[in-house]
C-alpha cells in the first residue's frame, strides 16, 4: 500500500508555497500590485482577477492538507508513546508532559489550518465585514501556527533526549520555531509603525516581516515529514452489528454500521 500521508506536507509546501508565488508573479504581472522594492501584504496578491480564484484554491487546499499532516504527526506521536516508547522510572514523567503537550499542538494546528480557510475564504479590501472576517482568520493562523511550532519543538526535543526522534528534525523545528516567533515579532512592530506614521499602504518592514514568517511556517509543516515518513500503515476497522428487529411483520434485521477503532 501507497504511503500517501508522506505526501501530506509536500502537498502544503507546493500549494500554499509555490501558490502563494504564482498569485504574487499573476498579480504583478497584471498591474494589481506594485513591483518591488516595494513589497504588498501576501492577501493583497489575491484580491483582483484572476489571481483571485487561485489564491482561494492554494490556499483552500493547503488548509486542508496541514490538517493532515497535524493530524497524521499527533496519531504517530500519540501511538507511538503507547506502543512503541516503554516508560520507566526514569521517563515516565517526561512522556506523559510530552501527551499532553502533542494533543495541545493538535488543538493548535487545527485552529491554525482553519485560519487559513478564513483567510481565504474572506478577500481583504472588500466591504468591512468581509475584511474584518480576513484579519481575524489571518491573526488566527499566525498566532496558533506559532503556538504549535513551539508546541511540536518541545515534543521533539523531549523525545530525542529519549532516543526517539531524530535530532535533525528536533533541531531544525527549533530553529524554525525561534525564526517564526521573531518574524511575528517583526510583523506586530511593523503594524504598530505603520499606524503611528499612518502609513497606507504597509510599509516593507511589514510586508516582509508577512512574507517571511508564512514561508517559514510552510517550512516548518514540511519537516513534519520527517514522522510521517516513520508511519508503515494506517488502520480503520469498522464493525456491523447485528440488531434483531422486534417488529412484527419486519423479516428484514436491521444493521447499524459504527467505526470500532482509528489508528
Amino acid at each position: 500500500m501507497m504511503r500517501v500521508w508522506i505526501f501530506y506536507p509536500i502537498f502544503v509546501l507546493f500549494l500554499m508555497g509555490g501558490g502563494i508565488a504564482i498569485c504574487y508573479g499573476i498579480a504583478v504581472t497584471t498591474g494589481a500590485v506594485q513591483r518591488p522594492p516595494i513589497w504588498p501584504t501576501v492577501s493583497e496578491t489575491g484580491v483582483r482577477t484572476p489571481a483571485r480564484g487561485w489564491f482561494t484554491m492554494f490556499l483552500t487546499w493547503g488548509s486542508f492538507f496541514i490538517l493532515a499532516s497535524v493530524y497524521c504527526y499527533y496519531k504517530r506521536i500519540d501511538k507511538g508513546l503507547v506502543a512503541g516508547y516503554s516508560p520507566n522510572t526514569r521517563c515516565c514523567r517526561s512522556l506523559e508532559s510530552v501527551k499532553r503537550c502533542n494533543c495541545a499542538a493538535l488543538v493548535f494546528g487545527v485552529f491554525g489550518s482553519q485560519g487559513v480557510t478564513v483567510v481565504s475564504s474572506f478577500q481583504t479590501n472588500c466591504d468591512k465585514l468581509t475584511t474584518t472576517n480576513h484579519f481575524a482568520g489571518a491573526l488566527i493562523a499566525f498566532i496558533s501556527l506559532t503556538v504549535y511550532a513551539w508546541l511540536v519543538a518541545f515534543v521533539s526535543f523531549s523525545l530525542q533526549r529519549l532516543s526517539c526522534c531524530d535530532k535533525f528534525w528536533a533541531t531544525t523545528r527549533a530553529v524554525l520555531a525561534v525564526l517564526v516567533t521573531f518574524s511575528f515579532i517583526t510583523f506586530v512592530m511593523g503594524i504598530g509603525v505603520d499606524r503611528k506614521n499612518n502609513i497606507n499602504p504597509n510599509s516593507n518592514l511589514t510586508t516582509i516581516s508577512e512574507w517571511i514568517m508564512i514561508y517559514l511556517a510552510i517550512l516548518y509543516v514540511f519537516t513534519l515529514i520527517g514522522d510521517l515518513k516513520k508511519i508503515e500503515e494506517v488502520k480503520m476497522e469498522f464493525g456491523l452489528i447485528e440488531e434483531a428487529s422486534h417488529r412484527e411483520g419486519n423479516p428484514n434485521p436491521g444493521f447499524n454500521l459504527s467505526p470500532l477503532n482509528q489508528a
